[in-house]
């Protein structure tokens, strides 16, 4: 897979993981696997772009900042 250029729309995600969860969001990351993200408003489609977790927090969960590219409409 090739990333080229800047796509035209990004959607920032912050979400709460556990360990498991980011173990998926890394491989989703490296895979370029197609992520859905569900939110009151609506759904969005679209690729990782940039993953960052912070340190360990209580209980083994992880903070995520996800940037997802959306993805073009067939």
């Amino acid at each position: 897979i090739q990333r080229i250029g800047s796509p035209i729309i990004n959607y920032t995600v912050t979400a709460y993981v556990t360990r498991a969860g980011k173990a998926q969001l890394m491989s989703a990351e490296d895979t370029a696997a197609l992520l859905r993200a569900d939110v009151k408003h609506g759904t969005y489609t679209g690729r990782i772009t940039s993953l960052k977790f912070s340190e360990r927090m209580a209980g083994d969960w992880f903070e995520a900042t996800i940037v997802l590219a959306k993805e073009v409409d067939a």
